[in-house]
């Protein structure tokens, strides 16, 4: 694989091109919308009824050991009770969300891909088993937020998260396009630039803060270009891993940084 460093212009201009790529505005919702389609999306259900997310859970469940990955979520959804299946279908619900299909998945979570009946936007509804290393989502510019969540009362659903967020571009769905027309791809430039892009998050957030699941998958492309992280979770303190990370990572310059992640210089930590 050839190694390619994007330059701050260039790196911008690429985002931004790969930004207009990977979204489509639709003008009756007034919002973007996401333009991949996951070959492994099922067809949508109109209800969340229980039922509904058994139905879905066993495609996931399928895709995701077809391809002999491992996932928390996928092994607790049979071993709730019904009334905590029924928490959760009522909590998705009650916020407007149907059409749903399965969408994406990591080692915690389950992904479902829902339209809000309110507004017909796109939403993504994000439940997460319980384990060891969770913590609450980051309020800080660079970490999207949700719409809606059950955080600190996930007790009330066997441990169980729920989060409600907008649609993003994750940087590892970008497909495989030429950068500027040139013969070099984007995967040829994966492990200098979308791999820095997604760590890059790191170099943001207030000191002792380092999030180790900083990859690909966790961190998206906005509709502007600009990098957000989906996923992070970060553990306190960690000041000698995050100077380690920093001193070791020379791809990304507080110019890039300011204007990848929409931050001021004194919003930057190092």
């Amino acid at each position: 694989m050839r190694c390619y460093q994007l330059h701050e212009q260039e790196l911008l201009s690429w985002l931004k091109e790969q930004a207009a790529l990977s979204y489509t505005w639709d003008e009756a919702a007034k919002f973007y919308r996401v333009t991949h389609q996951f070959p492994y999306a099922i067809p949508n259900t109109t209800s969340p009824a229980p039922e509904c997310l058994t139905k879905i859970f066993a495609h996931a469940t399928s895709y995701i050991q077809a391809k002999k990955h491992r996932n928390l979520m996928i092994h607790a959804w049979p071993t709730l009770s019904r009334k905590t299946q029924d928490r959760i279908s009522d909590f998705i619900h009650d916020h407007g969300l149907y059409s749903y299909s399965f969408f994406d998945y990591g080692g915690r979570a389950v992904v479902l891909r829902a339209t809000e009946a309110s507004t017909h936007k796109t939403r993504i509804v994000r439940i997460e088993a319980d384990h060891k290393c969770r913590t609450p989502r980051l309020t800080h510019p660079t970490v999207l937020q949700p719409y809606a969540t059950n955080e600190g009362q996930c007790a009330e659903y066997d441990g169980i998260k729920l989060e409600i967020l907008p649609e993003v571009m994750p940087l590892h769905n970008i497909p495989d396009r030429p950068i500027n027309n040139s013969d070099i791809s984007i995967i040829d430039a994966f492990d200098t630039t979308i791999v820095s892009l997604a760590q890059g998050t790191n170099l943001t957030y207030p000191e002792g803060i380092f999030d180790s699941d900083s990859e690909p998958q966790n961190v998206g492309l906005l509709p502007d270009g600009k990098i957000v992280s989906i996923d992070p979770q970060y553990s306190e303190p960690q000041e000698k891993r995050r100077k380690r990370f920093i001193s070791q990572s020379p791809h990304l310059t507080k110019e890039q940084l300011e204007a990848l992640y929409g931050l001021q210089s004194n919003d930057l930590f190092f």
